[in-house]
């Protein structure tokens, strides 16, 4: 992933961040509009946790976070949010507040796509 925001370029065509592998499926429409809806709520709470210095709960939302960004088809999304729960397991909250920040701008970028 590079750098802090590194990730961040290209995330506005970035098949895996923007736009889910599955999109093509018609069947899959609501579903992936549904879950794409409820990522800032994600976030949220991510946000919460880190600015409570719950580096544990981070760790578990972001674990969340990365099977369900992968298993909706955004592997991009599952990376950062990856990289969020190992900054997190590991103790060091200010990789995993640069991490959510990545992680938080590919999900806007994802609702922001859709």
């Amino acid at each position: 992933m590079g750098a802090r925001g590194g990730c961040r370029r290209g995330l506005e065509s970035a098949d895996g961040f923007v736009r889910s592998l599955l999109a093509d499926d018609p069947t899959l429409a609501d579903l992936l509009d549904d879950f794409v809806a409820g990522l800032p709520a994600r976030m949220a709470a991510v946000a919460t946790a880190l600015e409570a210095g719950a580096l544990d709960r981070v760790a578990s939302l972001a674990h969340s976070a990365k099977g369900a960004t992968a298993s909706y088809g955004f592997p991009g999304l599952a990376a950062l949010a990856l990289r969020l729960e190992e900054a997190a397991r590991a103790g060091d909250a200010a990789a995993a507040g640069a991490a959510a920040s990545d992680l938080a701008a590919g999900c806007a970028a994802a609702v922001a796509g859709r």
